[in-house]
C-alpha cells in the first residue's frame, strides 16, 4: 500500500504538469492573437513597403542604440533619434550605462506595432538571447528585455526618427 506522502507527492507533480501545459497553451493562444491583431493594425493603416521600411529602419536603429551604450558615444544613432531623445540618450550611455548586450549572433529581436495614429507608431521590441554552453551550464550572454519605441515620420528627412524608449 502507497503512503500518504507518495500519494500526495504525485497529486502535486500531476498539478504542476496541468499548469504547466495551461500556461503553454495560453501564451500560445496569447501569441497568435496578438500577431493576428497586429497584422490587421499594420494593414489597415500600413502598407506592405511601409511595414517593410519601418521594420528595415528599426533594424538599423537597434544595432545603432546597442553600439551607443557599447562605446557610450551616440556616433551612428544621432541619424535615427529626434534631438531631444539625443540628448536624453546622451545622459543615459554615459551615466546609467547598465546593460549588456552580448554578442549580435546570439542576439534575438522581435517587433511588433502596439498603436499607430497620424503621428506616432508605438513599437514592442523583445530582445532574448539564446543560452551558450559554460561548461555544465547554459547561461545567457546578455539582459533580455522589453522596450515600446515611440516612432514618428520626420517630413524634412523623409525618415523615420525615435522620439522615445521606454522599458
Amino acid at each position: 500500500m502507497m503512503g500518504a506522502g507518495f500519494v500526495t507527492a504525485l497529486l502535486g507533480v500531476t498539478l504542476l504538469v496541468i499548469c504547466a501545459a495551461a500556461i503553454f497553451y495560453l501564451r500560445k493562444r496569447k501569441e497568435t492573437w496578438h500577431r493576428d491583431s497586429i497584422s490587421e493594425l499594420t494593414a489597415s493603416k500600413l502598407n506592405r513597403s511601409d511595414t517593410d521600411r519601418l521594420m528595415a529602419f528599426l533594424e538599423e536603429a537597434d544595432n545603432a542604440y546597442i553600439k551607443a551604450y557599447q562605446y557610450r558615444s551616440l556616433g551612428e544613432l544621432i541619424q535615427f533619434i529626434t534631438r531631444e531623445m539625443a540628448i536624453e540618450m546622451q545622459q543615459k550611455i554615459t551615466y546609467y550605462n547598465d546593460k549588456i548586450w552580448g554578442t549580435p549572433a546570439h542576439r534575438q529581436r522581435s517587433w511588433s506595432v502596439v498603436s499607430i495614429n497620424e503621428e506616432t507608431i508605438i513599437v514592442r521590441k523583445e530582445l532574448t538571447f539564446k543560452r551558450v554552453k559554460y561548461g555544465r551550464m547554459l547561461v545567457k550572454l546578455g539582459d533580455d528585455t522589453i522596450e515600446y519605441w515611440k516612432v514618428i515620420y520626420d517630413n524634412l528627412d523623409k525618415n523615420y526618427k525615435i522620439q522615445e524608449i521606454t522599458c
